[in-house]
């Protein structure tokens, strides 16, 4: 498999190429996807250990993420609200009205960084977890 093969069988191609891009070359994608799909992005993963990454990965990525996390909080019947969803994730101790409050505020909210990279981690394990689901099938 390639990175298009990859990308064009993806949910979001566009996401999914941005991932790859910001871990670094194609072939270091493939030999660490699945140790980032059956892990968590916080143990540290290239192009999303730290904040000044991870926060420029969200703001560069911002839509196609929000996008792919409303459809996951859907699909598992969660809730169809992005801030509920992120609120559940276990790197972020925050209630949904503050997530909503630092998506809506930005870098003037002191949990921006919080949901910023909680959401690019989010973008990195999903996308990571779509390609071991394409080579394993």
């Amino acid at each position: 498999m390639n990175l298009s093969t990859f990308t064009e069988n993806t949910a979001n191609p566009n996401l999914s190429r941005a991932v790859v891009k910001q871990h670094g070359r194609w072939t270091d994608w493939q030999a660490s996807a699945e140790d980032i799909a059956n892990g968590d992005a916080d143990g540290g993963v290239n192009g999303f250990i730290y904040y000044t990454d991870t926060v420029a990965f969200y703001q560069a990525n911002r839509g196609n993420i929000h996008a792919m996390a409303r459809d996951m909080a859907r699909d598992i019947g969660e809730s169809e609200s992005l801030c509920d969803f992120v609120a559940s994730f276990n790197c972020v101790d925050l209630e949904p009205y503050e997530v909503d409050d630092a998506i809506l505020e930005g870098e003037s909210n002191e949990d921006y960084t919080t949901v910023a990279n909680a959401l690019a981690w989010f973008a990195l394990e999903e996308t990571a977890r779509e390609y071991v689901a394409q080579v394993d099938a």
